[in-house]
């Protein structure tokens, strides 16, 4: 079976450390059978001694599209199960269980055979009638196209029924009750992610308009979540995590169609008792966006005079918006434009200092021009010039693009900017920018502006991948480039540890890769992998290394990490052959058999080597 992806993309999506793991489980045996339906692959990967996680890992383009583990994992880049799954199929692509895709099952069945079918598996199953009910209301939605302030949405005609989703979010929780506390544990952060999507329900309906049914769904999730959320382990902050990503959902409900001022007043009470039952608990101003846009709505006064484009007496974009104030903002904007009304869109992104939503309605309009003269004087973060510039490219006007990207990376580093939880260095947003400035710049042909800026992306941000882009920019100019540019990545290579190895060994610089590895870097497999490359020519450091980390871990007296022990001592023995002492290697590993002979789950290991 061919698989779309290699080792390095797995690389590329998980860190270091993840993938260690990965390795690990998957050398245990922690992967199940994978089935493959489409493009779409399934495991069961062992994570702890209870039930397994569930990994669904979709295909797409020329390589992985998503990724999804039903374990808590939430620190960036895909789990050590993924890996694991991942690495399998390319160890044994032959052991994937091919089956039809479900739109491939569906295909020939008749209206009636499909209906007995789903009728079947509701059966004795509420769950699936509920999620059977909320879809088929789903279904029976308006289909709004392009509806206006003076064209405003259709409602639905009949009342939407909360009760199915109420009954969704009840199930959900409720599989905890079958399981132990400490097993419930791991399984929070899956129980919180269906409610999530119990509550994305509301999306479609928020889309087209129809504020009294999709907040007749929030209400349900949101009621039915509050009555028992407390019972979860929040010790993770996933449980309470839930409400974070409920607010915004609330927030444009309340905004995007027309409600009266009693049903306004009617969910502003509402959100704001839950927000008080949630501050007791430490959960402070998560609703407190909802509850503006509740009071609010969009006869505000001062809201009027800036939709009207009255802007405050000194310039907006000199002045950084509260906090408080963007979630709402940004809900006002999606609902402006969605139906329409661009310049009240433009008056609110200008006055709420919003400047690349700003600019980017402005190059949607086609006012390139105008949007380029504004941006080269008020955008100061990489970030903002990334997303105007792609603008700008989505409506051909490549030129400005590349002109305002060049401008942003000329910009001075700003201040670490909050994504996802925790703080992006300044370098990360540059990077982003200059990859994408140099991408374009070469596919139209202008060679020095995409020489300059890979040359930006490997001093901020180092990569194997950039270091052989500015390689193959450079050209003929590589031989003498290439001794600065590894210079410099010396500079600041235990900022960088895994990527400074991974172009130290493409670039067979060992001993630059060693000294890395010696220094403590925080990525695990980083020791590993130099440790693979050098046993050819310096074999004595990977013999003294490896026999220190193998008897480190031996020591360890775990069970469990004993296959790592045991991959060490291969390197070890690999090494001592490349050196020609395996005699050496006899005579060490009969004394490890002896020292350890009562250590049952080692011995097989050892014999093996």
């Amino acid at each position: 079976m061919k698989l779309p992806f290699s080792e390095a993309t797995i690389r590329e999506l998980a860190d270091g450390a993840s993938f260690t793991k990965g390795q690990d489980y998957l050398g245990r045996g922690a992967v199940g059978d994978i089935t493959r339906r489409g493009d779409e692959l399934r495991a069961e990967v062992e994570g702890s001694e209870y039930a397994p996680y569930q990994v669904t890992i979709t295909l797409g383009g020329k390589g992985i599209a998503t990724t999804h583990c039903t374990c808590p994992y939430d620190w960036g880049g895909a789990c050590k199960h993924v890996v694991a799954v991942l690495l399998a199929c390319l160890r044994a692509p032959d052991a994937i269980s091919e089956r039809p895709a479900l739109e491939t099952l569906l295909a020939e069945l008749s209206r009636e055979q499909l209906q007995a079918l789903l009728l079947k598996l509701a059966k004795g199953r509420p769950d699936i009638s509920d999620l059977i009910d909320s879809q088929v209301q789903l279904l029976s939605r308006p289909t709004i196209i392009n509806a206006t302030a003076t064209s405003p949405p259709r409602q639905r005609t009949t009342e939407l029924n909360p009760e199915p989703f109420r009954r969704q979010v009840r199930s959900a929780m409720h599989t905890l009750d079958r399981m132990r506390s400490s097993e419930a544990y791991w399984h929070i952060g899956s129980v919180v992610n269906e409610v999530v999507q119990v509550a994305e329900q509301a999306r479609p309906f928020i889309e087209n308009g129809d504020a009294r049914s999709a907040l007749a769904i929030l209400d349900s999730v949101t009621s039915a979540y509050m009555q028992e959320w407390e019972m979860l382990d929040d010790s993770d902050g996933e449980a309470s995590g839930f409400f974070g990503e409920l607010a915004p959902l609330w927030t444009e409900a309340l905004l995007c169609g027309e409600l009266t001022l009693d049903e306004r007043e009617k969910w502003e009470s509402e959100l704001d008792a839950w927000q008080g039952e949630l501050s007791d608990y430490g959960v402070d101003n998560v609703f407190e966006a909802a509850i503006a846009a509740a009071r609010q709505g969009w006869d505000d006064p001062a809201l009027v005079r800036v939709l009207q484009g009255e802007l405050p007496p000194q310039r907006p974009w000199e002045h950084e918006t509260p906090d408080d104030a963007s979630e709402l903002t940004e809900a006002r904007l999606r609902v402006l434009e969605r139906q329409g009304r661009t310049q009240e869109y433009l008056n609110l992104a200008l006055a709420k200092n919003q400047l690349d939503s700003y600019l980017t309605m402005l190059a949607q309009l086609g006012r390139i021009g105008e949007a380029l003269e504004f941006g080269l004087r008020h955008l100061h973060s990489s970030s903002e010039v990334l997303t105007v510039a792609q603008a700008f490219h989505a409506r051909g006007a490549v030129a400005e693009a590349l002109r305002l990207a060049g401008y942003g990376l000329s910009l001075p580093e700003a201040e670490p900017v909050p994504a996802y939880g925790y703080y992006l260095p300044p370098s990360h947003g540059r990077a982003q920018l200059g990859r994408w400035l140099r991408d374009q710049a070469r596919a139209v042909g202008e060679h020095q502006q995409a020489l300059a800026a890979a040359q930006v992306v490997q001093h901020v941000q180092p990569t194997l991948a950039d270091y052989q882009a500015l390689r193959e920019l450079a050209s003929e100019n590589w031989p003498g480039m290439r001794d600065k540019v590894l210079a410099a990545l010396r500079q600041a290579e235990q900022r960088h540890a895994q990527e400074a190895v991974n172009i130290y060994l493409h670039e067979g610089l060992i001993d630059d890769a060693i000294r890395v590895a010696e220094n403590g870097s925080s990525y695990g497999d980083v020791l590993e992998r130099v440790a693979d490359a050098a046993i050819s020519t310096h074999a004595v450091w990977v013999i003294e290394r490896g026999r220190k980390q193998a008897e480190a871990t031996i020591a360890r007296t775990q069970a469990k990490y004993y296959p790592h022990a045991a991959q060490w001592l291969e390197r070890v023995r690999n090494a001592y052959k490349a050196a020609g002492r395996s005699d050496e290697w006899h005579s060490y590993l009969n004394e490890l058999l002896e020292t350890h002979k009562r250590k049952t789950s080692l011995m097989p290991l050892l014999r093996k080597l």
